[in-house]
C-alpha cells in the first residue's frame, strides 16, 4: 500500500463517490470497499483508492506480471490517468513529491 499526496483543493472532487467516479471513468468499473473504491483493468488484477485525508490517497495494486507487453503499456497508461485525476500531479510531479518526502 502506497500514500500519496493530493493536490490542494483536489479532495473535494474524491468526496461522496467522486473516487468512485473517476475510477469508472478510467476501469469501466469500481465499486465501493472498506471505505474506499476497489477495480481491475488489464494487468492490474485488482486497485484499491480511498481518501486517507484531504491531502493524502491511499492506492494499493495487485499487477499480473505475465501480461503482454501491449497490455503492460496501456495498463500503464490507465493507472497514470487515474492517479493523475485522482491526485491532481502527473507521474513527474509524483515522483518528485515522493522523493521530497523520503529525503
Amino acid at each position: 500500500m502506497q500514500e500519496f499526496p493530493v493536490k490542494r483543493g483536489q479532495a473535494k472532487n474524491l468526496e461522496d463517490g467522486g473516487l468512485g467516479n473517476i475510477m469508472k471513468d478510467i476501469f469501466d468499473h469500481s465499486e465501493p470497499r472498506d471505505g474506499g473504491f476497489i477495480s481491475s483493468h488489464g494487468a492490474i488484477r485488482s486497485i484499491y483508492a480511498e481518501l486517507k485525508d484531504k491531502s493524502t490517497l491511499i492506492v494499493d495494486t495487485q499487477m499480473d506480471t505475465s501480461v503482454s507487453d501491449d497490455v503492460a503499456l496501456e495498463t500503464r497508461k490507465k493507472y497514470n490517468d487515474f492517479m493523475q485525476r485522482a491526485t491532481g500531479f502527473n507521474a513527474k510531479e509524483r515522483v518528485k513529491r515522493m522523493k521530497k518526502s523520503v529525503e
